[in-house]
């Protein structure tokens, strides 16, 4: 895949899944995303990119990464996915590969 077509990707990945856990993305969360899943992109090379094992572990680690997040939201009686929960799940976590 192409950067831009694996970020796309990567990102419906994580609407999908939290969406299954009733949780959305706060305006801030979702900035958070997108540059976790661009700096996480940016850390394949051209041929992870293209192999169909390493997209789906990224994937793979990307729901991962979203069913704890949600399990924290869920934590503090909500259901939308504040900032500081997504950066405090996202560091919890490391190393993901190839988010952190």
């Amino acid at each position: 895949m192409t950067k831009e077509e694996l970020i796309s990707n990567l990102i419906q990945v994580a609407h999908e899944e939290v969406g299954k856990h009733n949780c959305y993305f706060s305006t801030e969360a979702e900035v958070q995303l997108k540059e976790l899943v661009t700096a996480g992109v940016d850390r394949m090379s051209v041929q992870d990119r293209y192999n169909n094992e390493r997209i789906a572990t990224a994937q793979n680690n990307m729901r991962y990464l979203c069913l704890k997040v949600c399990e924290e939201t869920k934590k503090e009686n909500h259901l939308i996915v504040e900032n500081r929960t997504f950066s405090s799940t996202r560091w919890s976590i490391c190393p993901l590969w190839p988010f952190c």
